[in-house]
């Protein structure tokens, strides 16, 4: 659609190097904003932001202390957000793992998440900026589970 913000690319595997023969396989793979529909029938969004004095900051210093939040886009006041499996990764480099399938962390410079109320989101503090040799991106993947009321611990 002309608002969508997904790309779409169909990727061929061919079964021999040079000939189209009828073992090739065919993909649709599309990339786009994730989210969910809520009762209301609006589209909820999950948004993971690093934010410094209550800010969202875009850049990172090695170094300082910032919070990590995950929060709902709609309905956040029907859901609790645990997070779960948090990955970091720069370019070219293997993953690193930051927070275990149990929700605890791994590393001594990330803290557990933990539901914040107040903001509606769930926070887990950043105590000092880290980066990979040879890149100055850092992507993390996380997975975030809502619950209806308060998430199990």
């Amino acid at each position: 659609g002309g608002g969508s913000q997904a790309k779409s690319v169909v990727v061929a595997v061919r079964a021999h190097e040079k000939l189209e023969i009828s073992d090739d396989k065919f993909y649709l793979i599309t990339c786009g904003k994730s989210g969910f529909v809520n009762a209301r029938n609006e589209l909820s969004q999950v948004h993971l932001n690093f934010m410094e004095d209550y800010k969202k900051v875009n850049e990172l210093f090695v170094g300082r202390q910032y919070v990590l939040r995950a929060g709902l886009s709609q309905g956040k006041d029907f859901y609790d957000i645990t997070v779960k499996d948090c990955y970091g990764f720069g370019s070219n480099t293997t993953e690193v793992k930051l927070i275990d399938s149990e929700g605890c962390s791994k590393t001594n410079f990330l803290s557990k998440f933990r539901f914040n109320k107040t903001a509606q989101a769930a926070d887990a503090v950043l105590f000092s900026t880290f980066k990979f040799p040879n890149t100055q991106k850092v992507h993390l993947q996380c997975d975030i589970i809502l619950c209806k009321r308060s998430c199990p611990q």
